[in-house]
């Protein structure tokens, strides 16, 4: 059997092959460690890594990516003699000709699914200067976008890389909250000190009846984490908070929650327990709550907003679904969705998998039987929410030109995500919105 050396070579030509990519430095670290027969207890004590991160997400991930690019499912326990059988009886380019993969949902993921946090086919926006912003003492950070953008994909990814770059992190999404720690100040600081503690394997900590102090009071919950959390975390520690704008329907809470987290900013830059301190949260504005007051919930953060793909990120995502867009069809196509990712992703999933001729496709898109029929009802929802957004948003509706900026009201227009700048102009995003706004209006 080979020795590691030559295996890597093997594993590295067939992974660049496949994903135009190269491996990353952690993932070579763990199959070489694999290779040498170490169990994931030992490899995480050897590079001081989180044995669950490795068990229950690098390494089902990195042996999916191995399989696809070797052509046979690989596992654990049968990695070196798969990459050794690999190279004795074929050469990587007959097998990456022949293999006999599907060609599905698997290789290619329909794009409105959840991608694999390393996944090839994701596009980054933002995530470049947020891997710059994260690093620095006291870093907060806010990712915001409308519904459909891609929060969560980023959020999940920039937790990937903090991971590999040994950060312990702790993701929370709001939307898996109990109901009554939304509507309850006690509660809420109740269910933040369980997940924190249980994050540690601390739940003893709260059977002593700790917990019962922490009800009401932001004080004695910092306490919490000075005295029982921060001190056994050995590393940068990030905090992950999804769906935010979860806690908006009860405004309350979420400024006190607003109020509590910038303080944690505040401490993590001049007090020793908070130093190793991070927070990266993502929340939509369309909450009605957000659109009509002072949006300064979370003052001291670096605000990062998710935009559209770019046109040569949009091309590249038409390339890899591999479908054939006459220069017309791919014209009117961007002009109906333009790179919003959720109404792009619908567009390639319905012409790649339910084999959609693009004309058709391209004909029902902004009718209520179509595929973007509960995207457009919910739009419409926020609109009606809102009712002093309706002149302006008509106006902009039945206009072919763009609209000169004249009113904050339509910063909550782009806040919904219905339209987008042009100089000191704007216009509809997109001309699904205008058609279907159009046929209803």
């Amino acid at each position: 059997m080979m020795n590691w050396e030559k295996a890597r070579e093997v594993i590295e030509e067939a992974f660049s092959n496949y994903y135009g990519e190269s491996l990353k430095d952690i993932q070579l670290t763990l199959l070489g460690d694999v290779w040498q027969g170490l169990s994931y207890q030992q490899i995480a004590r050897k590079n001081h890594l989180s044995v669950n991160y490795i068990r229950g997400d690098l390494a089902p991930k990195l042996w999916h990516k191995l399989s696809l690019s070797l052509g046979k499912k690989v596992t654990k326990s049968n990695f070196k003699q798969v990459v050794s059988n690999f190279k004795t009886d074929f050469s990587v380019a007959e097998v990456l000709n022949t293999a006999t993969l599907d060609s599905g949902p698997e290789e290619y993921p329909p794009l409105n699914d959840f991608l694999a946090v390393d996944s090839p086919h994701y596009q980054e926006r933002v995530e470049p200067l947020a891997r710059q912003i994260l690093p620095q003492p006291g870093a907060f950070l806010a990712l915001q976008a409308p519904q459909g953008m891609g929060k969560t994909h980023c959020l999940r990814r920039l937790t990937y890389w903090a991971e590999s770059q040994g950060y312990q992190t702790l993701y929370l999404n709001w939307n898996q909250a109990e109901p009554d720690a939304l509507t309850s100040w006690p509660r809420l600081l109740e269910w933040l000190s369980f997940k924190f503690a249980n994050f540690l394997n601390l739940s003893a900590v709260l059977s002593r009846g700790l917990d019962k102090q922490l009800l009401g009071s932001q004080d004695e919950f910092n306490k919490f984490l000075e005295n029982e959390i921060f001190p056994r975390l050995t590393d940068p520690f990030l905090l992950v908070l999804d769906d935010v704008d979860t806690l908006f329907g009860v405004w309350e809470i979420a400024s006190r929650f607003g109020r509590m987290i910038n303080t944690w900013h505040e401490q993590s830059c001049y007090l020793p327990p908070w130093q190793g301190f991070r927070i990266l949260l993502a929340y939509s504005p369309e909450s009605p709550q957000f659109l009509t007051v002072d949006n300064s919930l979370f003052r001291a953060t670096a605000t990062l907003e998710l935009e559209d793909f770019s046109a040569s990120q949009i091309d590249i995502l038409i390339q890899r679904a591999c479908l054939s867009l006459t220069p017309q069809q791919h014209r009117e196509l961007i002009a109906l969705v333009g790179g919003h990712p959720y109404l792009l992703s619908q567009a390639l999933y319905a012409l790649k998998y339910r084999r959609q001729s693009p004309d058709i496709f391209l004909g029902q898109t902004s009718t209520l039987g179509g595929v973007y029929a509960p995207h457009l009802c919910a739009k419409a929802r926020q609109l009606q929410a809102v009712p002093e957004l309706l002149p302006l948003w008509r106006r902009l509706v039945w206009s072919d030109r763009p609209v000169t900026a004249d009113s904050l009201d339509f910063r909550a227009l782009r806040y919904l995500g219905l339209i987008q700048w042009q100089g000191n102009q704007v216009v509809i995003k997109n001309d699904l919105y205008r058609r279907f706004f159009r046929q209803i209006d």
